[in-house]
This record gives structure tokens, sequence and C-alpha cells, in this order.
């Protein structure tokens, strides 16, 4: 009967044990073993501005969190709002005993459904928008820049209005720490960045008449930038008239900018 003899690693010479190491890391195919063969690669995700366009697309179904804003909730928007704010100001009004009747309809305020009008925009539109900033100036394409800044505005002058300050103007400036800025600084900077991406959306469309911004990812006007100028003049006025009274010369100002 023939036998086996086991040997172990520390029977075996140390030059055999480096020898056998060194052979096995000394291979060409080292970068193909650790690449994902089944994800999308950078070169991939610039095709057909698929990089920029999720980006976008992810920043609209966020603006009023959409049923498939990103999260695993079948009810963004009734948590979010018609559960929260809704409720508080008396829009509507709980009937029945759900939740034990112990919930926001009663004043006993759940944290998870009113924190997610805050979390949400910070964690779903804001990076999305940074990003797209950063591969627009990469290439040179302000008006992608300009369209997102509009959607940013929209999304995040929900928060300010809800919660009051917020971390906004020096966001993504890479600081450990982000401090919150008041209500009347970042409505100054909404303003500011609304001028901006009007004028730059203003010039794209004289300049390319017929030509429209990521419209495969669009899901509001399919790319028309004459469709989203007219939106953010809009929105401009709408801001104005939520700052009439604690500024009645900025919301002037500000609304007589529509008629330029």
């Amino acid at each position: 009967m023939n036998t086996h003899k086991i040997i172990s690693w520390t029977q075996l010479p140390l030059s055999y044990i480096l020898f056998v190491i060194l052979f096995i890391a000394c291979t060409d195919s080292f970068e193909g073993y650790n690449t994902n063969k089944h994800e999308a690669t950078e070169e991939m995700m610039e095709a057909d501005d698929l990089k920029t366009g999720s980006f976008f697309t992810q920043m609209q179904k966020n603006v009023v969190l959409f049923k498939d804003g990103g999260g695993n909730e079948s009810s963004d928007y009734q948590v979010a709002q018609g559960l929260s704010s809704d409720l508080f100001s008396g829009y509507i009004a709980p009937t029945g005993t759900w939740y034990s009747g112990s919930h926001n309809g009663s004043y006993n305020f759940i944290t998870g459904w009113i924190e997610q009008s805050f979390t949400k925009p910070f964690s779903r539109v804001m990076p999305a928008w940074q990003e797209i900033v950063k591969i627009a100036n990469e290439h040179q394409r302000p008006q992608i820049a300009a369209l997102a800044t509009v959607i940013k505005v929209e999304a995040m002058h929900r928060v300010t209005d809800a919660y009051g300050p917020i971390p906004y103007i020096n966001y993504g400036s890479g600081s450990l720490s982000n401090n919150y800025d008041s209500q009347e600084e970042v409505y100054k900077k909404f303003f500011e960045e609304l001028d901006e991406a009007i004028d730059v959306l203003t010039d794209y469309v004289h300049g390319n008449p017929s030509a429209t911004i990521l419209e495969d990812y669009d899901l509001v006007y399919s790319g028309d930038a004459t469709k989203w100028v007219k939106f953010a003049n809009t929105l401009r006025l709408r801001l104005a008239l939520r700052v009439r009274f604690a500024d009645p010369s900025l919301a002037e100002a500000e609304a007589k900018k529509i008629s330029r």
C-alpha cells in the first residue's frame, strides 16, 4: 500500500517558498483578474452623455422625491411631504388609527419621516450636481452645468424653506466642516446662481436655436433649453415672492429681471 507524506509549508526551504510567491505574483494578467468585466468602464459611461445624464436624472427624481428616486421606499413623497409638512401646516389631516394613532398627525413627530426632505436632497441632489459641474467643466459644456444648477436651486429651496439655515454656500469645498448658512444668505446665493445659469442657457439658445441639452435624460422638457430658460425665470419669480416681506427691495429687483 502506497503512503503519502504530507509536507507543511514550515518544512519547505525558505528559498523555495519565496520562489513560489514571486512566480505567482509576476503575471501580466493581474489587472485583468482584478477588473469586473460586468461593470461599465469610464469610457463606456462617457458615451452618449451616459454618466452626466444619469446624474441629471437622479437630480430631477429627487426634487420632490419621486417614487423611484433612488431609495427602497415606495412612498418617499408621502413620507417627506404629505405626512410631515402637510400635516403640520394643516393642509391635510389623518383619519383612522394607523400607527396606533401616534404619528405626525397627532403631533408625535416621527424623526425618520421629518428628516427625509433634508437628508435625501443632500445625499442625492447635491453630490450629483457636483459631479455634473465637474464633468461639464472638463468638457467645456457650461450649458449642462447651468441646467443642473437650475435643478439644484429648485430642489434646495424646498429644503431651506422647511428647515431654515442649511450648509449650502460652501458645499463641496473640501472642508471637513461646513457651516450652516442663514436663509437670507442661501436665498441670495440662489438668485446669484439663477442669474448665471439663465445667462448661460439664454446664450446657448441664441447660438443653438434647435439644439437640446441631455435630451435622453431630461424627464421634464426633453432637453428643450428654451423651456428651461422660462422655467428658471419662473423659479426666480417664485423665490422673489418668498422674500417679498423679508426683503422687499431684493424681491422687486429679482422680479424685474424676468422682463429683460
